[in-house]
């Protein structure tokens, strides 16, 4: 039978988009069919599904030979994840329900990007630590501070972890902290025999991270390794002495008791 195809009205086949992360992008479109079939206007991501990123088609008008949409972008970060993926190639198909199936659909494809704001690194500072290398003994306590700044005012996560242990093996104390901008947390060690066995470990490496949460998933992180060297505990030799006796000849009668103390 007799089928008039399809068609998007002023369909310029391609559009390329930038869109502010955070922001909503919208599209009108209409579908025109002369024969006055039924339409059908439907969305698809080249290997991605529209619906996980926030892309929507919202209708507002459906009868015979004509349809009206919206295509709605809500590129809200804290909704949905960009981090994988931050340029989209959308397809919008349009298609009528003709007698036999006859006609060929006719489709826009929309290339889409979100545009992130950079995004600074967070720092990561020491307070009462003159170097990242320490040399300490057992039954010594090594103890400082450790800070974390983000420019951007984004939320940032302190965290500590050990370079093949785990620190609560070791009573080593670091509880960590999160926050915006400026955080800090202590960091303090009480050396012991009882936790450590030099023989197996006499080093340990902890790095202090300090990451925000970004923009659209892009986080950063600041990542600082602190050594320290672990002697053993320092044993002086016993001194022997005897009490009230200066001299190292003491002579007496034969016959007499004598003690020493």
């Amino acid at each position: 039978p007799a089928n008039e195809d399809p068609f998007i009205v002023n369909n310029p086949n391609v559009i390329n988009a930038l869109v502010d992360a955070g922001g909503v992008y919208e599209l009108p479109l209409q579908g025109i069919d002369n024969d006055g079939d039924q339409l059908l206007l439907e969305v698809t991501g080249d290997g991605f599904d529209p619906a996980a990123y926030g892309m929507t088609l919202v209708e507002e008008l459906l009868v015979p030979g004509e349809v009206k949409k919206t295509f709605r972008w809500n590129a809200d970060c804290s909704l949905y994840d960009f981090s994988r993926q931050q340029t989209f190639l959308v397809t919008i198909r349009l298609s009528d329900n003709s007698d036999c199936s006859f006609g060929q659909p006719d489709s826009l494809q929309l290339r889409l990007t979100i545009n992130t704001p950079a995004n600074n690194r967070p720092k990561l500072t020491f307070d009462k630590l003159a170097s990242t290398e320490l040399t300490v003994g057992i039954d010594e306590t090594v103890s400082f501070d450790v800070l974390a700044q983000d420019l951007d005012l984004d939320f940032i996560r302190l965290t500590a972890v050990g370079d093949g242990f785990d620190l609560a093996d070791y009573n080593i104390n670091f509880p960590g902290n999160t926050g915006v901008k400026e955080i800090s947390s202590p960091f303090s060690w009480r050396l012991s025999c009882n936790t450590i066995s030099l023989e197996e470990r006499s080093t340990f490496d902890i790095y202090f991270i300090a990451a925000d949460e970004g923009t659209c998933g892009k986080a950063m992180a600041d990542t600082v390794r602190v050594s320290i060297n672990v002697l053993p505990p320092t044993n002086d030799a016993p001194e022997a002495y005897i009490q009230g006796q200066q001299e190292d000849t003491i002579r007496t009668f034969a016959g007499t008791r004598y003690t020493l103390m």
